[in-house]
């Protein structure tokens, strides 16, 4: 029992200690800005993450050759490293007033660090500068994946990180550039802190301040859609940004590991990735069908774009949404029926594998295609032997049964939190595109949470239970669930 405590409390310590630097770094912030609620804020929370740190490294003090994880310490470490984060990411917001209702700052928080992009905030502006800083760190520490950080690190104190990795990562079977997982996960932590920089300089050519950079920035890349502005990167009225956040969120929605394997020249990956190519197509598609219906619209050219802005608009709202990052350059409810209709549909999608979003993913999409096809001509074919194949390599059956679980999960959450979010009486639609954008990590949707509204009017029981939905679909479902069942627990 003793070994066991020790292997799930020395991570726990280090990611704790991890987060009490970035606590601190934003307290350090404050003070030299003046913002001395916000100190108190990040003092107290500092101190109660490092208090937890230091117990759990003591509590786990045993020599290496007892750390070894097993699949199950693996689930329950990730849903505890989740749980703690998100309950410490908080605390700021609360102890400083930032955000005076608790169940309001653990929303933010979860929103934040499983890149959602919600909001209880009505006005974002008036917020210290500290707190909106804070605010980015949580998408960007999530967007990266504190379990992928703590990969990158653990092996360093002793700790295996093969059982966490797989935990996090569950559903659809993840490239390694390395034999060692670890030695990935550092390889996808530099390529991650690289698009950050570039993004952040980027964007101060087209005229942010350092905050607004970084924020947009860390936001597009690790598709989370917080934004320091009310009306979102809309507020800054800039062609060149809003042509940066495209890019900056497409990248966000490729796999990592496919963007290093390009950056060091091996090219031909990308001619041979399904996923990638489907990923391409439907943005183009969408984007262009959208482009046609909103240009031929008379309605919509009461806002007089010209073809190129009306193109852009339709281009950004489609990779902001399939990216699950979820900014807005304008109020897409505004938009024909159809065009609206379209956007919806893409909620459904998710971007690659191995990237930063949510949702319910393209490789998935393609599996279960293929498997439909796959059934289609056994009915015409009986006797007939088909292979599944993927990038000229054949789909395993376990591969396609973690395809069909995940997705029949998705749909019986959405179908289940549709159900529990009407209990706040809104309409079908809202209530529906709440539980999509709740689940798949959006942010915004359709109705009463659309892209010019927030998440505050809804009851503090429901935003508990939307907190645990965001947590859930972040996770891919059976890393939390798996440790709720009857079976996790015995022997």
């Amino acid at each position: 029992m003793m070994k066991q405590l020790s292997t799930i409390l020395k991570p726990i310590s280090m990611v704790s200690a991890i987060q009490s630097i970035a606590i601190l770094i934003c307290c350090i912030i404050a003070y030299t800005l003046g913002e001395y609620l916000a100190v108190r804020g990040f003092l107290i929370t500092a101190i109660i993450s490092g208090v937890i740190a230091v117990i759990s490294y003591f509590l786990s003090r045993a020599k290496q050759s007892d750390y070894q994880q097993s699949v199950r310490t693996g689930f329950l470490l990730v849903s505890l490293i989740w749980i703690t984060v998100c309950f410490l990411g908080a605390l700021p917001y609360y102890f400083s007033g930032s955000i005076p209702e608790f169940h309001d700052a653990l929303f933010e928080s979860v929103s934040g660090f499983t890149t959602t992009g919600s909001s209880i905030l009505k006005d974002i502006e008036v917020l210290p500068n500290s707190i909106l800083f804070w605010r980015s760190l949580t998408h960007w520490l999530g967007g990266g994946g504190i379990i992928v950080l703590a990969v990158a690190i653990l092996p360093i104190v002793g700790v295996g990180s093969m059982k966490m990795m797989k935990a996090e990562t569950t559903g659809v079977k993840g490239d390694k550039l390395t034999p060692r997982i670890g030695d990935t996960a550092k390889y996808l932590w530099f390529l991650y802190v690289g698009l950050t920089v570039v993004g952040t300089v980027l964007y101060m050519i087209g005229g942010m301040n350092l905050l607004d950079a970084f924020t947009h920035a860390s936001s597009s890349i690790s598709t989370s859609g917080l934004s320091t502005k009310n009306a979102s990167v809309g507020a800054f009225k800039s062609e060149y940004i809003d042509w940066v956040t495209i890019a900056l969120m497409f990248f966000g929605g490729m796999n990592f590991v496919l963007i290093i394997r390009f950056i060091t020249g091996k090219f031909h990956y990308l001619k041979i990735d399904t996923e990638f190519k489907v990923y391409v197509g439907i943005v183009l598609s969408i984007s262009t069908m959208i482009f046609l219906i909103n240009y031929n619209s008379e309605s919509y050219q009461q806002f007089t774009h010209s073809a190129l802005d009306t193109f852009r608009f339709a281009m950004f709202h489609v990779v902001s949404i399939i990216t699950t990052t979820g900014f807005a350059t304008e109020n897409y409810e505004l938009w024909p029926a159809f065009s609206q209709s379209l956007l919806f549909i893409v909620m459904f999608i998710g971007a690659s594998s191995g990237s930063t979003t949510g949702g319910i993913k393209i490789m998935r999409h393609i599996i279960l295609s293929k498997q439909a096809a796959h059934e289609i001509k056994y009915l015409l074919h009986p006797s007939g032997v088909f292979a599944l194949r993927l990038n000229g390599s054949p789909i395993k059956n376990n591969v396609i049964h973690a395809a069909t679980g995940i997705f029949v999960l998705y749909m019986l959450s959405i179908l289940a939190l549709t159900v529990i979010v009407s209990s706040a009486n809104v309409d079908l639609v809202t209530a529906l595109s709440t539980a999509v954008a709740t689940i798949c990590n959006i942010g915004p949707g359709f109705g009463e949470i659309g892209p010019t509204d927030n998440y505050a009017f809804y009851p503090p029981y429901l935003k508990y239970i939307l907190s645990f939905f965001m947590l859930l679909g972040r996770l891919e479902f059976y890393t939390l669930i798996i440790i709720f069942t009857s079976w996790f627990w015995k022997r």
